[in-house]
């Protein structure tokens, strides 16, 4: 036995004499295809950076197969891989990235960023403080020693000793401090003499 399919039409007659037909719709014979416009974004939109610094910026190119962009900047430089070098500025400065499509050059991807200026951190100025006295007159003195202390005329420390000229710099001091100096001389027996006439100095 055989099972018969067949599309089968039906005909109404209506009231008034006329005649529908009802069958199985056909399918469309195309599917349109419209084509969606290039789009270009930057990765990262937004930055900010002192004089001088750089940004790797990166853009993805949608609905064309060619990807290319040229880069370009109102301000600074940016090659042809996305880098930007940020311009020397005074003051904050905007800055905008551009990456245009080589597909569509009317469609584009924008960053936005802010430039400002570099601040370099300046090294403390250091400071020492160079003595010199003159040499005794006794003979048998072979070294000397040197004593300072931030309150005049008391509370002495030793400072360095065994000195064997008549100089003694002083590379341990801090800016604003007021130091008082005395000088003792040692003989070949270690018998040390008072203290000299004290000298004050300032460290700006």
């Amino acid at each position: 036995m055989f099972q018969l399919i067949a599309l089968i039409s039906y005909w109404f007659v209506g009231c008034g004499g006329g005649a529908i037909s009802s069958s199985t719709p056909s399918q469309p014979s195309h599917t349109s295809n419209t084509s969606l416009p290039v789009s270009v974004s930057t990765s990262p939109r937004n930055a900010t950076l002192v004089s001088g610094a750089q940004q790797q910026f990166t853009a993805t190119v949608s609905n064309t197969p060619n990807i290319a962009v040229s880069w370009s900047a109102t301000a600074g430089t940016v090659n042809s891989t996305g880098l930007f070098t940020a311009p020397a500025v005074s003051t904050a400065t905007p800055v905008i990235v551009t990456a245009t499509s080589r597909a569509d050059t009317n469609m584009s991807g924008l960053a936005t960023l802010m430039v400002n200026p570099s601040v370099q951190a300046q090294s403390p100025v250091e400071h020492t403080v160079a003595l010199s006295w003159k040499a005794s007159t006794n003979s048998n003195v072979i070294s000397y020693s040197v004593y300072r202390s931030t309150i005049s005329g008391t509370s002495y420390g030793l400072l360095a000793s065994a000195i064997s000229g008549e100089t003694y710099v002083d590379q341990a001091v801090q800016s604003g401090a007021t130091y008082y100096y005395v000088v003792t001389a040692v003989d070949d027996q270690g018998r040390e003499s008072g203290y000299s006439s004290q000298t004050a100095i300032t460290i700006p």
